[in-house]
């Protein structure tokens, strides 16, 4: 079996396996430069005759990772997924193993398994073996993740292996993928608030029409009240949001008269307290408001300008970071009060 090759002979077998594996996906522009090394066929034990024989589960482990192996170079990924795993059931720090498994599961097209993989494999992998991680900034970079996989290539080529030529062309395609996504995002931007001024002309235009019709229809004294409410409406979609505490606050003014008695005194008593109930309410209602108003103001002032948000929105990978609504609202997910949340999502729109 492969564990019992002399150094020579196994360092010649990994170097054909890791061409044939090259000259196999070198049209594939799709993948990551590492993944083009194809797996890491070296035996887990380079063993010699002064070497002790090998436990029965680490010539099951070697036989599973060869399984792994042949399913790798002959491109049945989930085969060799499994092979893999099963080899780490026994040895389950084996950086080897991780670094395969990690290149299995990025050529399936699971790219954040890659990644966790990966990371496993920095951990445990001996200090200076760079195919562990090349590997890792592989899987960032098949996850637009180009910054991230450039500074670990750097990393790379700075502490370990300056003349790296993985690293080295990682490095660069790195570099040209971030510049290709980032004009890709301000274009998008650019989209976006096409789209928005689009549409605030279009909502001009409407009203525009709209009070041109009421005046030729009701005179001008109809057109001023319309004129009133469009001034009106940003103050209103202020409130909006707050309406539900209003009316709470009004359910609480509505004291139910259960009694009926012949006393003019209790009643007059009543009535005034009644009286004075309304007007403390009265006062909460316009207290809640101004409050919520405030809120909201200050909620405006923390988001900062439209094209900040917009391109916070649209970073990369932007369809799937805004399915999270605390990120869409940039608060804390800890945040229990729902008023602040309120406030910051009416604020935000």
């Amino acid at each position: 079996m492969n564990c019992g090759m002399d150094e020579a002979t196994m360092s010649s077998q990994t170097t054909s396996d890791h061409d044939s594996n090259s000259s196999n996906n070198n049209n594939d522009n799709s993948l990551p430069p590492d993944h083009n090394n194809g797996n890491d066929t070296t035996p887990i034990n380079n063993t010699n005759q002064n070497s002790p024989p090998l436990e029965e589960w680490e010539i099951r482990r070697d036989d599973l990772k060869s399984q792994g192996d042949a399913h790798f170079r002959s491109g049945s990924f989930p085969a060799a997924i499994l092979s893999y795993q099963s080899a780490l059931d026994l040895d389950p720090a084996n950086h080897i193993l991780l670094s395969n498994k990690s290149a299995a599961h990025l050529a399936n097209g699971e790219k954040s398994k890659a990644l966790v993989d990966a990371r496993k494999c920095v951990e445990v992998m001996p200090e200076g073996w760079v195919k562990g991680h090349t590997r890792l900034a592989a899987a960032m970079a098949s996850l637009g993740r180009f910054g991230e996989a450039a500074g670990v290539y750097q990393k790379v080529l700075a502490e370990i292996d300056g003349g790296n030529e993985v690293a080295k062309r990682g490095l660069e395609d790195c570099r040209r993928k971030e510049r290709l996504a980032n004009e890709e995002r301000e274009r998008e931007v650019k989209r976006v608030q096409m789209e928005l001024d689009r549409e605030k002309e279009e909502k001009e235009r409407r009203k525009k029409e709209s009070l041109e019709k009421a005046q030729q229809t009701n005179g001008p004294e109809v057109t001023k009240c319309k004129n009133d409410r469009v001034s009106g409406d940003e103050e209103d979609d202020l409130l909006d949001d707050f309406f539900s505490e209003v009316e709470k606050v009004t359910e609480k003014k509505k004291i139910p008269d259960n009694s009926h008695d012949n006393h003019s005194q209790s009643d007059n008593n009543s009535k005034n307290g009644d009286q004075q109930n309304s007007a403390t309410s009265d006062g909460n209602i316009t207290t809640t408001i101004n409050n919520s108003n405030n809120r909201i103001k200050l909620e405006l002032t923390n988001l900062g300008t439209s094209t900040h948000q917009i391109n916070r929105l649209l970073q990369t990978n932007y369809e799937w970071k805004n399915l999270n609504p605390f990120y869409v609202l940039d608060i804390p997910h800890t945040i229990d009060d729902e008023s602040i949340i309120a406030a910051r999502y009416r604020a935000l729109s």
